[in-house]
């Protein structure tokens, strides 16, 4: 009960915001890069944003290439899917390494696919080039966010890399 003639407090409170920009790619010791092409290998339009434009029902392949200039020991490879796509093979038989001599070969000892991403782990990365393959449909259309894929080094955990965030326009 408020005293006769004295008023009760109140409050306003006013929030704005803005989004800020996207974060860069980022690598201390490994190098990311992301794609996503189709079937027979072209690639999808990317806008300068960074958005990538995608026709719905299409079957994609998602690669994410990365590089590393020293052994790595423990190393967690996380690369999410947007939410309008579903990946289709979650054994990745297209993960290779790339190494001299061109001799390629699996890099990863254990693959899966988690809520929203697909994961790899392996035991020992050998300095080279690797890639981490898989094939997704796009099932829903609209505009999605695609969260930053991530290779770090569990061991060391000053060596990482990763890719920014993106959207993609699922039409």
């Amino acid at each position: 009960m408020t005293p006769k003639g004295i008023a009760p407090w109140s409050h306003a409170l006013t929030l704005s915001y803005r989004r800020g920009p996207a974060a860069r790619d980022q690598f201390s010791g490994i190098r990311v890069q992301r794609s996503i092409a189709g079937p027979s290998g072209f690639a999808f339009e990317q806008l300068n944003d960074g958005t990538w434009r995608v026709p719905a029902g299409t079957r994609v392949i998602i690669t994410l290439r990365f590089e590393c200039h020293t052994p790595s020991f423990d190393v967690l490879i996380n690369s999410p899917f947007p939410a309008g796509m579903a990946p289709v093979n979650a054994g990745l038989g297209g993960q290779t390494f790339a190494g001299k001599g061109g001799v390629k070969a699996p890099f990863a000892d254990f693959v899966t696919q988690v809520k929203g991403a697909m994961t790899a782990f392996a035991r020992r990365l050998d300095p080279g080039t690797h890639e981490f393959v898989y094939t997704a449909d796009t099932l829903t259309p609209g505009d999605f966010l695609w969260p930053e894929a991530t290779v770090e080094d569990r061991e060391s955990p000053g060596v990482f890399g990763r890719t920014r965030a993106n959207r993609v326009l699922i039409e």
